[in-house]
């Protein structure tokens, strides 16, 4: 037997697995806040589409009933309601509160009192949504003629 004998190595050495799990480490901590912003920006993106729907089926509803309809806020029950305002009955209730899927922190709209849309096709006043989730904000503005855009 000679006396150099080479012994092949198999395996990681604990070195290279604590510096494996040091890399991953950092990367994991650059990596977490952005992927917190991109969650929030696609959150308010994604309420942003359900408030211009919501919007646009109000002033479909008002020529194609022939009824006024208004648009209000409420802020108590966080709800955008959608109403008859002959009957006063609610057409519908979209909640716009803080839960797991949304997490909004304010909505607000300009006019407070929200808008009524006549059996035209023609709102009263423009509305703006305000939709906030932390530093993130959208806005929804609604002509009188009611076109929809997204700020």
């Amino acid at each position: 037997m000679p006396l150099n004998t080479c012994r092949t190595r198999t395996g990681f050495t604990l070195v290279e697995m604590m510096m494996v799990v040091v890399i991953i480490g950092m990367m994991a901590i650059i990596a977490v806040p952005r992927i917190g912003t991109t969650v929030a920006r696609s959150r308010i993106a994604a309420l942003e589409v359900v408030v211009v729907s919501d919007l646009e089926r109000a002033f479909a509803l008002a020529t194609r009933t022939r009824r006024p309809i208004t648009v209000t806020y409420d802020s108590s029950t966080k709800q955008l309601l959608t109403k008859d305002r002959a009957a006063g009955t609610t057409l519908s209730a979209r909640y716009l509160g803080k839960t797991a899927e949304l997490s909004v922190t304010s909505v607000t709209l300009a006019p407070s009192k929200g808008i009524t849309i006549f059996p035209t096709g023609l709102a009263d006043t423009t509305l703006s949504v305000t939709i906030a989730n932390g530093s993130f904000s959208r806005l929804v503005r609604s002509t009188i003629a009611g076109q929809i855009v997204r700020q």
